[in-house]
């Protein structure tokens, strides 16, 4: 009986312990991981001055070479996003932005920005954090809203290196070459 427990509690303490990693481990030498650093505020003024909610954004990421499409959902409480890519020059593109009224959680629509794009190439063996990040701003424009690219700053850039060196599957990029980090 003893053997029964400690074997269920070795399985729940592993389960909990892979659980907690939000890095994605390579398969192959050759791949690279690609943090793309987010700043999504949770509230902003949407048409006719009514509150509303990002929900979820959603982009296509995709392999300008193989034309390997990617699906990304990223959401508000989200500090970056991390991808295991083959080399090569990829783009962000196609971006859904799904939103909710915050005066009236069950008003829900969705906006499509095909003018939205972002390009990157992606060298292998390495960890690079995109030195842009994906940053919603308040602006009485295009419905209330706009998306902005602009650079990362370096303290954005230093707490999230801080965050994915503290991740479980650290150990599996530790020696791969690191592009963008700050200096300390």
């Amino acid at each position: 009986m003893k053997k029964a427990w400690f074997g269920i509690t070795a399985l729940v303490f592993l389960f909990s312990f892979i659980g907690c990693s939000s890095l994605p481990l390579p398969s192959s030498p050759k791949q690279s991981l690609f943090i793309l650093p987010l700043n999504l505020e949770k509230n902003f003024a949407g048409r006719d001055g009514w509150p509303f909610q990002l929900v979820t954004m959603q982009l296509t990421l995709t392999h300008e070479e193989s034309g390997k499409k990617t699906p990304v959902v990223l959401t508000p409480e989200l500090e970056y996003k991390a991808f295991v890519l083959e080399p090569g020059r990829y783009f962000l593109e196609n971006m859904v932005t799904n939103m909710r009224s915050t005066e009236h959680p069950d008003q829900t629509w969705q906006d499509n920005h095909t003018w939205f794009s972002m390009y990157f190439y992606v060298e292998k063996n390495t960890v690079i954090i995109n030195n842009r990040n994906i940053e919603m701003k308040k602006r009485p424009v295009r419905g209330g809203y706009d998306l902005g690219k602009s650079v990362a700053q370096r303290e954005d850039r230093g707490r999230i290196a801080r965050r994915l060196m503290k991740d479980d599957h650290w150990l599996a990029w530790q020696d791969f070459y690191l592009v963008n980090f700050p200096k300390n």
